[in-house]
């Protein structure tokens, strides 16, 4: 299974080292799968970077939950720039 998305920075500073989590649930809502994925470079402040996870599905997921796991901030950015 691959998972692509979009992580947006709303806020004024760097965002580094940002992971995206994604598990795979199934019809009780139990993690059947789970994969983790740095986001590649630092996204801007006010700004957007890509993702793609790839999870090895187990066959009985019948949803996903996507999530940032953890992220660190880097410079603040000057609101008139």
């Amino acid at each position: 299974m691959l998972i692509q998305g979009e992580i947006r920075n709303s806020s004024t500073q760097t965002a580094e080292r940002v992971m995206v989590k994604a598990e795979g649930l199934d019809e009780n809502g139990r993690v059947v799968s789970r994969g983790r994925v740095y986001v590649p470079g630092t996204i801007a402040p006010r700004g957007v970077a890509s993702f793609e996870l790839r999870l090895s599905s187990s066959g009985s997921e019948r949803r996903y939950r996507v999530e940032i796991e953890a992220f660190e901030f880097g410079a603040r950015r000057n609101e008139g720039q």
